[in-house]
């Protein structure tokens, strides 16, 4: 979230659990209302699938383009079927497969840059 806020796009943590919106840490951060925008979308989701589980990690958005991102544990974690559910809604109702991203992560260094950035590969 905070290498998306570095770079002007807005967003949250999606809390499927207990159906909320933070903008930090999950089990820490208060709650915070979706834009008008976004939560019709979730909302649309939501119906469609018949349920909030599902919803990727993370909701991202800058100028008109909107990105949902899920984080997957490197050999710990697979993708459930409430969420191709939610990617399959999602596709149907207008959405393309570029608003999507899955990103493996494992517990180790970081790799940064020069300047001390983060370097994806």
């Amino acid at each position: 979230m905070r290498l998306f806020q570095s770079q002007g796009w807005g967003g949250v943590w999606v809390d499927s659990y207990r159906r909320k919106f933070r903008v930090g840490l999950l089990d820490v951060a208060d709650p915070v209302e979706l834009q008008e925008p976004q939560a019709q979308l979730i909302e649309m989701l939501r119906k469609k699938t018949g349920r909030f589980g599902g919803c990727w990690d993370l909701l991202v958005w800058k100028d008109g383009t909107i990105l949902f991102i899920e984080l997957k544990r490197l050999k710990k974690d697979k993708i459930q079927s409430t969420q191709t559910e939610w990617f399959d809604a999602a596709l149907n109702s207008g959405l393309i497969a570029s608003n999507f991203a899955l990103i493996e992560w494992k517990i180790g260094s970081v790799p940064k840059d020069e300047d001390g950035g983060i370097v994806l590969a």
